[in-house]
């Protein structure tokens, strides 16, 4: 008996080729996402540019001299004052606890009031500033622009307002820098002394300053 051979294997016409129907659309896909992404990123970079453009825009311009700080302090709080006294005849600067103008918000003894403050932080006065020789009480006083006391963020901020206003070696004057409660210092050509307010005084032994915390 004799056996017909086989028919040979033949493709079939309009057979799928996957593997390579998978690599055109692989590659169609990567055509299409890969611009996406440029596009995509290239927004992001604009939009931050914009950004820090309008930022830039919008950012006030720096002030000249000593910058205005942040109100960090609390405004009900009391800081030490001193007012001014005669001294007929003499060129000499006398700035006092018991100084006029008298009128203090919390006072100690009718005056003021170096242990807790005496003039509500609120209040806009100027800085009794003190220029000294090394180790010597101060031969000099004058005063900075008047400011609102709970603006002062601390002395090296106040000490920064007087050397802005009246030059190098003026730092804010301290409670104790005449042996306590008075100073006496020449008044020097160029500076000024403002006698119709009292002015704010530094104390480092006491919470008498407006930034000082509760």
């Amino acid at each position: 008996m004799h056996r017909r051979p086989c028919p040979p294997v033949r493709s079939q016409r309009g057979e799928i080729n996957w593997p390579r129907l998978l690599t055109v659309c692989a590659i169609l896909a990567a055509l299409l996402v890969v611009p996406m992404v440029m596009l995509k990123n290239r927004a992001k970079a604009r939009a931050a540019a914009a950004a820090i453009e309008r930022a830039q825009l919008a950012a006030p311009p720096a002030p000249s001299g000593v910058a205005e700080p942040f109100a960090a302090n609390n405004p009900e709080r009391f800081g030490l004052t001193f007012g001014w006294m005669a001294d007929p005849g003499s060129d000499r600067i006398h700035a006092s606890c018991h100084g006029e103008p008298r009128g203090v918000g919390q006072p100690h003894r009718d005056s003021c009031n170096p242990y807790r403050g005496d003039t509500s932080c609120r209040t806009e006065l100027p800085l009794l500033c003190a220029r000294a020789a090394p180790g010597d009480p101060p031969y000099a006083l004058a005063t900075a622009p008047a400011v609102a006391g709970f603006l002062l963020t601390g002395l090296e901020d106040a000490n920064a307002r007087c050397a802005a206003s009246l030059g190098a070696g003026w730092r804010l004057a301290s409670f104790h820098d005449g042996g306590g409660w008075e100073l006496h210092g020449q008044g020097l050509v160029g500076t000024l002394a403002d006698r119709r307010l009292r002015a704010w005084v530094y104390i480092g032994d006491q919470p008498g300053n407006c930034w000082d915390k509760p």
